[in-house]
């Protein structure tokens, strides 16, 4: 890892603005990836990059929030799930 910035909702003096700045310098950096805690810094960060994947934490409701369209499994896990289910049932069914 190369570095690692920082943006904290309790910092003093912190606002909106002041978030929105700091996550376009991020944005900027073309990081790998993106780590926010909590909603704040996580619309924030969203509204600079939509190329930079983000990981957001401690976010109560990211559907509502507009951070996230909707939760659900991808779409590969789902097929892996569907597979799984699939086996589950044929050895139950004493076909497999």
């Amino acid at each position: 890892m190369d570095g690692i910035s920082r943006l904290s909702g309790g910092s003093p003096g912190a606002t909106n603005e002041r978030f929105s700045e700091l996550a376009e310098e991020l944005a900027r950096l073309k990081l790998d990836v993106i780590v926010s805690i909590n909603t704040q810094t996580s619309l924030a960060v969203r509204n600079a990059t939509r190329t930079t994947p983000i990981v957001i934490v401690r976010v109560s409701d990211p559907v509502r929030t507009g951070l996230v369209g909707q939760l659900c499994p991808s779409g590969r896990e789902h097929h892996r799930r569907e597979q799984l289910l699939r086996r589950v049932e044929r050895q139950a069914a004493g076909t497999d």
